[in-house]
């Protein structure tokens, strides 16, 4: 089942939460929706995630830590 961006950011305790809710909402409005695409595009492609509008340094810091918890919740499920 798809993951929303929005709400896992907003649910998953990354550190700086005001900056997790900022970070979703500009992946949201850049087309980035679910969860497992986050995470494909930060292992595969993440100059595309710093092509997204208000998305740099900071952000994939945070983008990284909370796929990571992601990851490791989808690992403790399978």
């Amino acid at each position: 089942m798809a993951q929303d961006v929005r709400e896992y950011f907003k649910n998953c305790p990354s550190g700086g939460q005001r900056l997790a809710v900022q970070t979703a909402t500009q992946l949201a409005r850049g087309g980035v929706s679910d969860m497992d695409v986050l995470c494909r595009l930060l292992a595969h492609e993440p100059e595309k995630l710093l092509q997204i509008r208000n998305i740099g340094p900071k952000s994939l810091n945070v983008i990284r830590s909370v796929c990571a918890a992601y990851r490791g919740e989808r690992a403790d499920a399978l």
